[in-house]
C-alpha cells in the first residue's frame, strides 16, 4: 500500500531529484526547477516505510515536480490519481500541474489524468554559434547600483528582491555588463547549475528600454552562449510564449527552442 508524507528536509530527496532531472530528456528549466520549486511543499510517495517517489505543489495548487522510481513505473497512473485524491490539510486542493515536454513520463499522466493544456514558456538550448562585436565585462560589487536600476526600469521585478538575486550572481561571477561609453545598456545572467544539469548554463538578459530592438538582446546572448562553450559548458534559455521579441533574440542568437512548459488543469476547474 502507498502513502504520502509530507517532506520537512529536501536533503531527504536528494538522491531521487537526481534521478528526476536524468531521466529528463533535455535540460530543464533552471529558474523554473531551482527557483520556484524549493518554495513549494514537497510530499513524499511511500511504499512499506520506503521513499520511491515525489511531488509538490505551489501556493496556487499546481504540481510543479512528479516522479517515481522506474521499478514503479507500472504505478505511476495510480499515484498520480492518489495525489489529485489526497485531499487533507497539508496538501489541500491541487487546481492542476506544470510540466516540460521533456518530462515525458510526468506529462503523460498530465494528458490522461487533467485537461485544458496551456502552453506557458518554451525552452531553448545553443545549437550554433554565431560570432558578436560586443564585448562585455563581469559585474563588480560597485556596479550593482546602476545593475538594479536598469533591471527595475526595465522589468516589474521589485528592486529588494533584485538587488538581493544580483548580489548572489556578483559572488558566483555569474553576472555580466555591456557598457555603450558609459551607459549600461543590457544585463547578462550565465548561471550555472550547482547538483544537477551540471553540463550547462544558463542565459538570462535584460535590455534597456531604450535599446530595445536594435539586436543588443541577441548579441548578449550570442556573448554569454559563446563564454558557456569556453568553460565547457552548453547554454540553455527559455522565455514565455507570448513574449515574441525575446523569442527572435534569441532564436537568432543560435538557439532552438527544443521543448516547452505547459499548464494543465483539474477537470473541475
Amino acid at each position: 500500500m502507498f502513502r504520502i508524507k509530507k517532506i520537512k528536509e529536501l536533503s531527504v530527496l536528494d538522491t531521487l531529484k537526481e534521478e528526476y532531472f536524468s531521466v529528463a530528456s533535455s535540460p530543464l528549466d533552471g529558474m523554473w526547477h531551482f527557483g520556484f520549486v524549493p518554495l513549494a511543499e514537497h510530499f513524499g510517495f511511500y511504499h512499506e516505510e520506503n521513499l520511491v517517489g515525489f511531488f509538490c505543489v505551489d501556493k496556487d495548487g499546481y504540481v510543479l515536480q512528479y516522479f517515481v522510481l522506474p521499478s514503479l513505473v507500472v504505478n505511476a497512473g495510480s499515484l498520480f490519481k492518489l495525489l489529485l485524491q489526497e485531499l487533507t490539510p497539508e496538501i489541500g486542493n491541487i487546481n492542476g500541474a506544470v510540466v516540460s515536454t521533456a518530462e515525458p513520463r510526468y506529462l503523460s499522466e498530465c494528458l490522461e489524468y487533467l485537461t485544458k493544456p496551456e502552453l506557458v514558456a518554451k525552452t531553448y538550448i545553443a545549437y550554433n554559434s554565431f560570432p558578436t562585436n560586443i564585448e562585455m565585462q563581469p559585474a563588480e560589487q560597485g556596479d550593482l547600483k546602476e545593475f538594479v536600476e536598469l533591471a527595475v526600469a526595465s522589468t516589474d521585478l521589485p528592486s529588494t528582491w533584485v538587488t538581493e538575486y544580483y548580489n548572489g550572481l556578483m559572488a558566483r561571477e555569474e553576472l555580466w555588463g555591456y557598457w555603450r561609453d558609459t551607459t549600461l545598456v543590457a544585463i547578462g545572467e550565465c548561471r550555472m547549475f550547482d547538483k544537477y544539469q551540471s553540463e550547462h548554463a544558463e542565459l538570462g538578459v535584460i535590455v534597456s528600454l531604450f535599446e530595445r530592438s536594435n539586436g543588443v538582446a541577441t548579441n548578449v546572448l550570442k556573448y554569454l552562449a559563446c563564454h558557456a562553450r569556453e568553460i565547457g559548458l552548453t547554454a540553455i534559455c527559455s522565455t514565455e510564449c507570448e513574449n515574441m521579441a525575446a523569442q527572435k533574440a534569441i532564436t537568432n542568437a543560435g538557439f532552438y527552442a527544443n521543448n516547452r512548459i505547459v499548464r494543465f488543469k483539474t477537470h473541475n476547474r
